[in-house]
């Protein structure tokens, strides 16, 4: 009489190729997906900062609503929402960016609703390299200059031109706006 006996099931060999395998493909979908967040992110930034960026623009020809003067860019205290070393300053009455998509001065991925994304140069030095603070990822930096390309500030208040600074993550590299009346 001959027994014949049937295995049922996979072998531990197989169950380990099967498992690999699909570390394998979990791993090249995760990578694929940072990446794709990573250049979504970026791409947000860029189109943020040229919206400031009009805006600014639109000041520099317009002015405020109501506003006979023009010719001249907002200072750091008239954005109204800026950050510095000291923390967070966030006053709309000092708001003059008019037709601004306030979702523009978010950076994407924060969702901290107290934070502020635009910060206000601390210095005039004018290379992506230099100027202070650094923008990051969470953050881009406004740097309004008068004619002798000193910072404009509360008791400077005719700003020229303006350099905006974003950085970028997917190229590790920061970029800079330059006003149009340069």
């Amino acid at each position: 009489m001959i027994i014949s006996m049937r295995h049922s099931g996979f072998s531990i060999i197989e169950l380990i190729i099967v498992v690999t395998i699909m570390s394998i493909l979990l791993v090249l979908g995760t990578g694929n997906l940072k990446g794709s967040m990573s250049k979504a992110d970026d791409a947000e930034r860029k189109a943020d900062t040229e919206s400031i960026a009009m805006s600014l623009e639109t000041f520099y020809t317009s002015g405020t609503n109501g506003s006979t003067s023009f010719g001249f860019y907002p200072s750091t205290e008239k954005v109204g929402i800026l950050s510095d070393a000291s923390g967070c300053t966030i006053d709309t009455t000092l708001f003059v960016l008019r037709d601004i998509n306030p979702k523009s001065l978010e950076v994407p991925g924060n969702n901290n609703e107290t934070a502020c994304d635009l910060w206000r140069a601390t210095n005039n030095s004018q290379t992506t390299t230099s100027v202070l603070p650094q923008p990051t990822e969470s953050k881009y930096v406004y740097q309004p200059l008068d004619d002798n390309n000193e910072l404009c500030n509360s008791t400077n208040l005719r700003c020229r031109k303006y350099n905006l600074y974003y950085y970028l993550t997917s190229t590790n590299t920061t970029y800079k706006i330059k006003s149009k009346n340069q």
